[in-house]
């Protein structure tokens, strides 16, 4: 499953706030709870899980963001990385030891929570993929 946001010319995220984003590439992420999931297409479990937070112009100060995928319908989440930084113009991240268990429909998003940073990065364009295994 593919989640992307960052709309054209990118998002500057704020301090100390939790984004949202799904299957909407093209959009900025959102701050609400609703919007922007994507649908889990059979029962699995998310094993593991790819991505990339690419800055193009100013870079942030060295500070963690936790990126996690939340099962909406489940009301579970499992954090991906909690040690990403947006120090670069390309940021990539992994985990390839997750077990969030999902059911055929459950919605799912990617969430990030930013830190107080000393500088905030700007103009991120942004995705993450999960990979499901039945």
């Amino acid at each position: 499953m593919y989640f992307a946001a960052g709309a054209t010319g990118g998002h500057d995220p704020a301090d100390s706030t939790t984004y949202r984003f799904g299957m909407q590439p093209g959009f900025n992420p959102i701050t609400t709870e609703q919007g922007f999931e994507v649908s889990a297409p059979f029962t699995g479990t998310v094993t593991t899980a790819y991505g990339c937070f690419r800055v193009f112009t100013t870079l942030g100060s060295a500070h963690d963001v936790t990126v996690r995928v939340s099962n909406l319908t489940a009301v579970t989440t499992e954090d991906i990385t909690t040690t990403l930084q947006l120090t670069a113009n390309s940021n990539f991240f992994s985990n390839t030891g997750m077990s969030l268990a999902v059911t055929a429909g459950d919605r799912l998003r990617i969430e990030f929570v930013t830190p107080a940073w000393t500088t905030n990065p700007t103009d991120l364009i942004y995705n993450t993929t999960l990979l499901l295994a039945p």
